[in-house]
């Protein structure tokens, strides 16, 4: 059972006033006020010890909230954190965020598995992946009226029971408070880092696209932060989850990859022949994507790695590129207006 966390303020009177965080409010919108409140207090004070450990261990707790903007909520109150204990907040809620982030993983392939064995074709080819309706092949939601049959309508029904209606969502904001406590420590996760990369690593392959943009999101933020030594052990397993993001069909999981590919050049730069060969032809051909944000992000991306003509460049998002002298390849640059 979480309780509500309540300090004690000094007022201008001499007294104490109680100030309450209602993490464990009935209605969502009190939960959600609770942890972006502690998140304010976290981020500008120096709260007392018992107040931080009631604030992980309700974050912990609401980890898997009903309510999606709880989740997210939470998720601020993990950055928060992170960035007032830094890596040794992994120590506390490694178990509880890691294993969640684990068991939706599984649980979603055990039921995939599960309706694959007993013949549930009709739900599959629909692409109904979750038994709230969204269709994750087709982006939309299940038309009004809609229903499934027999078996099918059986299997989703129980699994929407028995997942308590969260499926990919928990997942989703999981690797989102991932992300968050990653930003907080700075990328200083020592011992931490094979644990926290895996499963952000492991997101790449998954059939729900908001999930594979999350994990991107997540790959950007360890780039950025992650010391180019640390990132240099992993650099093969990110080009090929940066690489599959890049073709995806979906262009907001493009775009991610993009910001990640990016962060990732910058780290590593200059890069090496693998990374060229690996993530060079999709950003390439990214710059003429129908989408504008993808197109226009891939050519400044490509504009600050080239310049105009295809010849290497020596400055990059503050690293140096092109330095080495080795075979780049010359392909035409498209006008940055369009």
């Amino acid at each position: 059972k979480v309780d509500d966390i309540v300090i004690f303020e000094p007022s201008n009177a001499g007294c104490s006033i109680p100030l309450t965080f209602p993490i464990a409010a009935r209605a969502w919108e009190g939960r959600q006020g609770g942890f972006l409140g502690a998140r304010k207090l976290l981020s500008e004070r120096a709260p007392a010890d018992a107040f931080v450990a009631g604030a992980v261990a309700a974050a912990c707790a609401r980890l898997e909230d009903p309510e999606a903007r709880v989740r997210l909520a939470v998720a601020e109150a993990f950055l928060a954190l992170a960035t007032l204990r830094g890596a040794a907040l992994l120590a506390d809620v490694h178990e509880r965020l890691l294993g969640s982030i684990d068991a939706n993983f599984e649980l979603l392939a055990q039921s995939a598995a599960e309706r694959k064995k007993e013949g549930d074709d009709e739900a599959e080819a629909a692409g109904y992946d979750s038994a709230d309706g969204y269709n994750t092949v087709e982006g939309t939601e299940r038309p009004a009226g809609e229903r499934l049959s027999g078996k099918a309508a059986a299997s989703l029904a129980e699994r929407g029971s028995s997942e308590g209606g969260a499926g990919w969502k928990c997942l989703e904001t999981g690797l989102k408070a991932l992300e968050r406590v990653v930003e907080g420590c700075k990328g200083e996760l020592g011992e931490w880092l094979p644990k926290v990369i895996a499963p952000v690593l492991r997101s790449a392959s998954h059939t729900n696209r908001f999930v594979r943009e999350v994990g991107l999101h997540a790959a950007a933020t360890l780039c950025r932060h992650l010391p180019a030594a640390a990132l240099g052990e992993y650099a093969s397993p990110l080009e090929a989850q940066l690489r599959a993001g890049l073709c995806d069909n979906w262009s907001q999981v493009r775009y991610a990859a993009s910001t990640a590919t990016r962060a990732f050049c910058a780290k590593l730069s200059p890069l090496s022949p693998a990374s060229e060969a690996a993530l060079l032809p999709p950003m390439c051909l990214n710059r003429y994507y129908v989408a504008e944000g993808v197109r226009r992000y891939s050519q400044q991306t490509w504009h600050e790695l080239y310049g105009d003509g295809g010849a290497p460049r020596a400055h990059f998002g503050g690293a140096m590129l092109g330095a080495r002298k080795s075979r780049r390849p010359t392909l035409p640059h498209p006008s940055l207006s369009g």
